[in-house]
């Protein structure tokens, strides 16, 4: 994944980040596997809080080329955000 570079010192505004990243795979092929996510604990700040949706997509952790965890990205504390399949 590579992106877009922003200006030194500004942050991409969220409704803004898709362009400013190039290598994901095409998002609508992801819909089936959207689920809703558990609630964050602790809860984000009130501006970054909205519906809690994530992709239920497997994911495993490997250290030393042994699996050492397994869970799903809708376990993930920060999940995809503000997304429309196009």
């Amino acid at each position: 994944m590579i992106g877009r570079p922003s200006r030194l010192g500004e942050p991409v505004p969220v409704d803004a980040a898709l362009e400013h990243v190039f290598g994901v795979t095409p998002l609508a092929e992801l819909e089936r596997f959207r689920a809703p996510a558990p609630a964050q604990r602790p809860a984000p700040l009130p501006y970054l809080r909205e519906d809690r949706w994530a992709f239920d997509l497997g994911l495993a952790v490997e250290l030393n080329g042994a699996v050492v965890a397994r869970t799903t990205a809708r376990h993930l504390h920060w999940t995809r955000r503000r997304w429309s399949p196009t």
